[in-house]
């Protein structure tokens, strides 16, 4: 006698990554990193009235930790936290580092006649290094 078994379509494999999971914690991460160059903002100016306090920039430093949160909650997957956090890290650090080398370059945010300057890597001083 033969039995069929019925294979639950979310149980059959949870720790298998589809490609909308890796597209959604991707577009997560990307979207942190990028506030997150606003929240460092935020963190230096306001460092300074957490002098007398220590123990409440705590509640600044809270923040990072967000993306992996976020992550954990909606994608459910096993290293989705972790990757979120890399890909944000990434993006934060490597835009921060862009506009900041273009600004020491003297590449203009404008051009006079307007439109956006046309730039290559070499011109902002972050040609790949070996």
């Amino acid at each position: 006698m033969s039995t069929t078994r019925q294979v639950n379509s979310q149980s059959a494999a949870p720790l298998r990554w589809r490609t909308v999971d890796l597209i959604t914690t991707v577009m997560i991460g990307v979207v942190f990193g990028v506030i997150f160059i606003g929240w460092g903002s935020l963190t230096n100016l306001t460092s300074p009235l957490f002098l007398a306090l220590p123990p409440l920039s705590g509640l600044l430093g809270g923040f990072w930790w967000l993306p992996a949160v976020v992550a954990a909650l909606v994608i459910r997957r096993p290293g989705a936290a972790l990757l979120v956090e890399l890909v944000a890290d990434r993006v934060g650090c490597t835009m921060t580092t862009v506009s900041r080398r273009l600004k020491a370059a003297g590449v203009p945010a404008r051009k006079p006649g307007g439109g956006t300057p046309r730039t290559t890597w070499r011109s902002c001083g972050c040609a790949a290094r070996v």
